[in-house]
């Protein structure tokens, strides 16, 4: 059977492996110019080199042995990797200090 799945996000990419196993033939299609949805990570050319950015989550974690299995196999095919990150600095804002004019505030006077 052809089935026609909207989207290479994380629940795409899922359901095309489980239809695929269960002997469909599976197209999928995404907005985006490669699958990934809210993993995906944007590389763009600048002036000083390439740069990386996430637009959506960072990374997930796998807590069932499934979900596991599933990420490992995707790992393996070059569709993720391990999130080696590094965490320069940690602060703690208060939410109602941190408005747009506060800050600007505070970044005109310390640029002074």
């Amino acid at each position: 059977m052809k089935t026609a799945l909207i989207g290479a996000g994380l629940a795409g990419t899922a359901a095309a492996r489980a239809l695929t196993e269960a002997g469909h033939k599976v197209f999928l299609f995404d907005k985006g110019r490669g699958p990934g949805g809210r993993l995906s990570t944007r590389r763009v050319e600048t002036a000083l080199g390439q740069a990386r950015m996430d637009h959506g989550a960072q990374y997930v974690t796998a807590q069932t042995e499934s979900f596991s299995e599933f990420l490992t196999d995707a790992c393996a095919h070059g569709a993720c990797e391990p999130w080696k990150a590094r965490l320069v600095k940690s602060v703690s804002i208060a939410a109602a200090t941190l408005t747009p004019y506060a800050l600007l505030s505070d970044m005109s006077d310390t640029q002074a």
